[in-house]
């Protein structure tokens, strides 16, 4: 458990935590990191390559290839950088074990998930989910296909009470950041099918990956 949060001290760093399969990492996923550097106060988002993600079937790539791919993409990019902990965690990739992880190692940072709204909505089906809630606090981008309301609904029931201006806070005091902003509206999936049928995909991959893949021969592409 991580107790209650007593507020910014002096050294303290905002830290993201970005986390997904990245099967592809595509610019949806780095515009939504670089959104939360923007504008929702944080030092560093930490992109995270999911290893074995409980929520999902099976995954295409393997780890190692999902992980270069990222460090690639986040060459360059002030502010992002990506760490493999969830290729050297044993059993499935559990956010809050990930968490737990990155509190014992940066005792000085204050740690938020970012996370898009679809993610936000579905949050209470996750792994300990409330004892998650009292370890980070949450940056949620919106998307054009889900309400406000909806949102605003999800955030009362996961135990967030408004303290300002698309903030909320909870009762160990982490905070829920509101993004009116949206990504690149495109999925790793749509991207897997475009690359397998030869199609072009450079408006939605960077470069560096792009030549990867190419490279690598991934997804039926090279």
């Amino acid at each position: 458990m991580c107790g209650l949060w007593s507020g910014a001290g002096q050294g303290v760093k905002n830290t993201g935590l970005l986390g997904g399969t990245f099967d592809p990492i595509h610019l949806g996923h780095l515009e939504l990191a670089e959104l939360a550097l923007k504008h929702a106060g944080l030092d560093e988002v930490v992109l995270i390559p999911s290893r074995r993600p409980p929520h999902k079937d099976e995954v295409q790539t393997s780890f190692s290839h999902r992980l270069a791919m990222t460090r690639l993409a986040v060459q360059g990019r002030a502010g992002l950088s990506c760490s493999d902990i969830e290729g050297r965690l044993a059993g499935p990739s559990y956010t809050l074990n990930t968490v737990r992880f990155f509190e014992q190692k940066f005792t000085n940072h204050r740690l938020h998930l970012v996370i898009g709204l679809d993610t936000f909505m579905e949050l209470d089906t996750w792994f300990s989910w409330q004892e998650l809630l009292e370890c980070v606090g949450l940056v949620v981008a919106g998307r054009a296909d889900y309400s406000f309301n909806g949102f605003e609904s999800k955030a009362a029931y996961l135990g967030f009470i408004a303290s300002g201006p698309q903030k909320w806070q909870n009762q160990a005091g982490r905070t829920l950041n509101y993004l009116a902003r949206y990504p690149v509206p495109v999925s790793s999936t749509s991207l897997r099918k475009m690359l397998a049928q030869g199609g072009q995909t450079s408006e939605y991959i960077d470069k560096k990956v792009m030549d990867y893949i190419s490279f690598n021969k991934l997804y039926g592409r090279g």
